[in-house]
């Protein structure tokens, strides 16, 4: 019998994710969020909008990660201290597919220029500690862009 062939479904389990193209191995959810504003153009002697004009387009992107002692966010420069921020370069970030047909590493989305913007972090009687963290990017580009 004929070893089916694997799908071509991207699913978290093939996912790697990496900043500044380290690997960052206890992380448990990406996500990214691209925004198009739009202004309308009101026109005297007319009730509906003429047209929406583009103004701006802004991305933002956040990881869950899985907290491990002695290997802080802080400490692998992905979060910045209050005594760093204004000096600190931009991260770049992506997320891989590690098994697609494209080729083991292929990038499914890039993000370009993070700069973190909150991050928190949660604990309880029977949990594992996660540290959510938000940020802005420049850009967020899928495998037709890269």
């Amino acid at each position: 019998m004929a070893k089916p062939a694997p799908t071509a479904t991207f699913a978290g389990v093939r996912a790697r994710f990496t900043v500044n193209a380290d690997p960052v191995a206890y992380c448990g959810q990406v996500s990214g969020n691209e925004t198009f504003t739009y202004e309308p153009v009101n026109v005297l002697d007319l009730v509906e909008v003429k047209e929406y004009c583009v103004t701006g387009y802004t991305a933002t992107m956040n990881a869950q990660m899985f907290r491990i002692v002695g290997d802080s966010l802080r400490g692998r420069g992905i979060y910045y201290s209050p005594q760093t921020i204004l000096t600190q370069q931009a991260l770049d970030a992506s997320v891989q597919d590690r098994l697609g047909s494209g080729g083991a590493g292929t990038t499914a989305y890039q993000f370009v220029e993070l700069k973190p913007q909150e991050k928190s972090w949660e604990t309880g009687a029977r949990s594992i500690v996660s540290e959510n963290v938000s940020f802005n990017c420049i850009r967020i580009m899928d495998e037709t862009q890269t």
